[in-house]
């Protein structure tokens, strides 16, 4: 019978597999940016994957896995440049610059996605669905035209306002997501 000690090593292992499988392409394309060359990128990637599994036990639950790995990574890239015979592309600096840089973006897509995700929910169920006619299955205005059997003008009509509608709530979302 397995004990609680074994069950929390398990479902730890299962919450990191399923972090790092979620974000492992992100980090390493943050990795990229930073060291140039896929082999050193490649090599760099492995020791932080390494690194992140042995000090999963220092993650937040709660918090942004995809931040806290780019900060592990950035860690392994000065290992890297410390202990490389290439030559150096970036300062220090620069590249410091760099990665908080590639990280307050990540964090601004990140707030974006959640407010259109919200909006998107608060929208009418008919409106949802001519948004996602449209971008989420790429129809053209005239094909949601007839498949709704309107004037194509109305159709533009309604995206132009779901548009609008859409720009409103993700404004109010953010506002109040960084407590203006």
């Amino acid at each position: 019978m397995p004990t609680d000690g074994h069950n929390d090593a398990e479902n730890a292992q299962e919450e990191f597999v399923g972090l790092f499988s979620l974000h492992s392409r992100r980090v390493y394309s943050f990795i990229l940016t930073l060291v140039v060359h896929p082999q050193e990128a490649d090599e760099v990637f492995q020791n932080t994957s390494l690194v992140l599994w042995k000090k999963f036990g220092d993650y937040v639950p709660g918090t942004s896995f995809w931040a806290w790995a780019c900060q592990v990574a950035y860690y392994e890239v000065l290992r890297f440049r410390q202990t490389s015979h290439h030559g150096v592309v970036f300062s220090d600096e620069a590249l410091h610059h760099i990665a908080t840089s590639m990280l307050a973006r990540e964090e601004q897509t990140s707030l974006l996605e959640s407010a259109l995700h919200d909006c998107l929910k608060r929208l009418a169920s008919k409106d949802r669905d001519m948004i996602e006619l449209r971008y989420f299955h790429e129809k053209a205005p005239k094909q949601i035209a007839d498949l709704q059997s309107r004037s194509v003008h109305s159709v533009y009509r309604a995206l132009s306002r779901i548009h609008e509608q859409l720009h409103r709530c993700i404004n109010r979302f953010i506002t109040s997501e960084s407590g203006q």
